[in-house]
């Protein structure tokens, strides 16, 4: 491996500013949702101000701000954080963040959630599972669910959504309907009928 190089000359002492703190370069890559093979390539490139010191490689905060420009204060949490601490996947929470159900900031390719901002979510998105609200009759349901709610034949529900009569969102190999379309394709069918 080649070495990285260092931005200052062996002779000449290193000068931080009094608040500068050394903090690990793996350590700050993790923080910051960015691989750490990406901090030490801009360490090696010369990107990111790194120091070697033994085997690891140490940079301050100020410097990792001015690369890849963003700062990682602590009410700052990546998404793979945050939906470990919900126990849902990854993809559940970047479908939010698609949807806009969850508020998050993008900074170095990564999105980023407050404290807040993911206990807000917790509560009004999920409850029993659903990563939508639960008010009456906006609720986003499976077809499956809205087809026990309704006591339809799925069938019914999934040909209605393939012709267009019935909106749906589909999420990955899901389909999701809200509770009002359907109670409204049902009631326009009752009277049809009629």
């Amino acid at each position: 491996m080649a070495p990285i190089p260092v931005p200052f000359s062996p002779d000449a002492p290193v000068v931080l500013p009094a608040d500068a703190t050394l903090i690990p370069l793996a350590d700050l890559a993790r923080e910051l949702g960015v691989h750490y093979d990406t901090a030490r390539s801009a360490a090696r490139l010369g990107h990111l101000i790194a120091w070697r010191v033994g085997r690891r490689l140490w940079t301050t905060r100020e410097s990792a701000a001015a690369y890849f420009g963003v700062t990682s204060p602590p009410d700052l949490i990546p998404l793979p954080e945050a939906a470990r601490r919900l126990g849902v996947g990854n993809g559940t929470l970047n479908t939010a963040v698609r949807r806009g159900t969850l508020r998050a900031t993008r900074a170095g390719g990564r999105f980023f959630v407050t404290a807040e901002t993911l206990e807000a979510y917790r509560r009004a998105y999920h409850k029993r599972g659903n990563d939508t609200p639960t008010e009456e009759g906006h609720e986003d349901v499976s077809l499956a669910e809205a087809a026990r709610r309704t006591q339809q034949s799925y069938k019914r529900l999934h040909a209605a959504v393939r012709f267009g009569a019935l909106g749906a969102t589909r999420v990955g190999r899901h389909v999701r309907v809200q509770m009002a379309d359907v109670q409204a394709y049902l009631a326009a069918h009752r009277r049809a009928e009629e």
